[in-house]
């Protein structure tokens, strides 16, 4: 209805892709955004990830659990390929073919073998992203 705010599903991914590429980094590499339930993170062009919204559960990757109103970079990331947010935390798979995750880590969903909250990006376990 006209006027009343719209609410977004849980998890609900937007993906932009910009063309072109930056930073000499070759025509392969693209900007993108991702959507958590709570919280954004981009990826620009050079490789770096940079995320605002609520953070409680560390999911902005700055070392910290303060809410963040405008786009922080993610703490240790400078060769990110692509990456992806679920409800509290993020992902992100690097040009080195490592995966790191952080943010809520209850269910053990960051791939580390714990159930440890992470604050910044950590390697999940055993796994490479080709």
């Amino acid at each position: 209805m006209l006027g009343q705010e719209h609410q977004r599903p849980a998890r609900e991914q937007l993906h932009h892709r910009h063309p072109g590429a930056g930073g000499g980094l070759g025509p392969h590499r693209r900007g993108e955004i991702r959507l958590g339930d709570d919280h954004s993170c981009a990826r620009k062009t050079d490789g770096t990830e940079w995320c605002w919204g609520k953070n409680t559960n560390g999911q902005l990757g700055d070392n910290s659990t303060t809410q963040r109103n405008t786009p922080v970079q993610v703490t240790g990331l400078a060769a990110a390929k692509g990456m992806g947010a679920g409800g509290s935390h993020t992902c992100s798979f690097l040009d080195d073919e490592t995966t790191k995750c952080w943010g809520l880590n209850s269910s053990g969903g960051l791939g580390d073998n714990s159930t440890t909250q992470r604050l910044v990006p950590t390697t999940v376990s055993s796994f490479t992203c080709p």
